[in-house]
């Protein structure tokens, strides 16, 4: 199983999310997009957790170059299904992710807002 994994650039959830996932599907590999924020904190965990993690970089040349929505289409069509850290904006990747994700009838769990956290200093 692979696990999408999308989020803001300025935010992060409680380890406590991540904990949980990595219980359920404990052999899944976790996909993200490798950026600030939310991707940084899902990557640090995977790797304390020797989880597989498959990165979607904005200028990953494995999967040749791309647009940011070949990107998100190329995140969607790899995963089995979502986890979105998503704080209700009406634009961005985020938001994006989430509708193509429903659109191809993936399972997508939404981060409660009681479980993220605005980061301080964050580029967005």
């Amino acid at each position: 199983m692979k696990i999408l994994f999308t989020g803001h650039r300025d935010c992060a959830c409680e380890e406590s999310v991540l904990i949980h996932i990595h219980n359920k599907y404990p052999d899944a590999e976790w996909i993200h997009g490798g950026t600030n924020g939310f991707d940084t904190q899902v990557e640090q965990f995977a790797q304390t957790k020797g989880i597989k993690s498959i990165i979607f970089s904005e200028e990953a040349k494995s999967f040749g170059q791309f647009t940011l929505v070949q990107r998100m289409d190329s995140m969607v069509k790899n995963c089995d299904r979502v986890v979105a850290l998503w704080d209700g904006r009406s634009q961005g990747g985020t938001r994006c992710v989430i509708g193509k994700a429903r659109s191809a009838g993936k399972l997508v769990y939404l981060i409660p807002q009681s479980k993220i956290k605005r980061l301080k200093n964050s580029i967005t």
